[in-house]
């Protein structure tokens, strides 16, 4: 595949793109995944579902599908580099996330016996359940038609045989990253987002650090990992769109 080659060919020479992953890593999802290609003149914007990740030398208006974008970056003149480029093609950034972090050192965590891992079964519960409160962005990074591979990464809490809250996580290198957290109102326990943060720590007992993005609005969550002893650190994560229909 001629386009195939002169991506990975050029992977690191373009003047912006928005992957985050290794190269081999990334174009290895590309082929096996089919994700969905448009190329002109050496400029290339990579599809997975919605989610964009671009690649270009040109920074100019290009007929983009309506999709969504990430950014991550640490200073504010990474996202101006983007900036232009984004406007042009008509995204708008919609959510902004800020990392904190936790060093794993004196920690004791507390065990409760109403946390669980789910069953294999449960696991579509658990998909249903994030994607219906973290609507915007969720399936962007994981389907339901193969969410059961995560299952070991995967904490729960029920309640009258019903799915009421959930927490997902991913192991990278010596860190474990908190990626989704979310509980219904009004239960029986008042403590279950505590007993869900204390069973990832206890699963992940080996990890040097402890990472999570959190919405910059969202005050109670802030407050939550604050009392849990996170600190915010300069890393951003920022969400853009081209469309407004959801």
């Amino acid at each position: 595949m001629e386009w195939f080659e002169k991506l990975n060919q050029d992977f690191g020479d373009f003047t912006i793109h928005n992957c985050y992953e290794y190269k081999n890593i990334f174009l290895k999802k590309v082929t096996i995944d089919n994700y969905f290609l448009q190329q002109e003149n050496g400029n290339f914007f990579v599809y997975d579902k919605k989610l964009l990740f671009y690649f270009i030398n040109e920074i100019k208006q290009y007929n983009i599908k309506p999709s969504f974008v990430r950014l991550i970056g640490n200073q504010e003149k990474y996202f101006e580099k983007h900036n232009y480029f984004l406007k042009l093609n008509n995204f708008e950034c919609f959510q902004i996330f800020k990392q904190m972090s936790l060093r794993n050192e004196n920690l004791t965590p507390i065990q409760f016996e109403f946390i669980k891992k789910p069953t294999i079964d449960e696991t579509i519960e658990c998909y249903n359940f994030l994607n219906d409160i973290f609507k915007y962005n969720f399936n962007l990074f994981y389907q339901k038609n193969n969410f059961k591979k995560y299952i070991n990464n995967i904490l729960c809490y029920k309640e009258d045989n019903k799915i009421c809250g959930v927490l997902l996580y991913t192991n990278v290198l010596n860190n474990t990253i908190l990626d989704y957290i979310a509980i219904k109102p009004d239960l029986k326990h008042n403590n279950i987002a505590y007993a869900l943060l204390n069973h990832f720590f206890i699963e992940n007992k080996n990890a040097k650090f402890y990472k999570l993005y959190v919405d910059i609005n969202n005050t109670k969550a802030i407050n939550f990992y604050k009392k849990s002893n996170f600190t915010f650190n300069k890393i951003e994560l920022r969400f853009y769109r081209n469309f407004y229909d959801f």
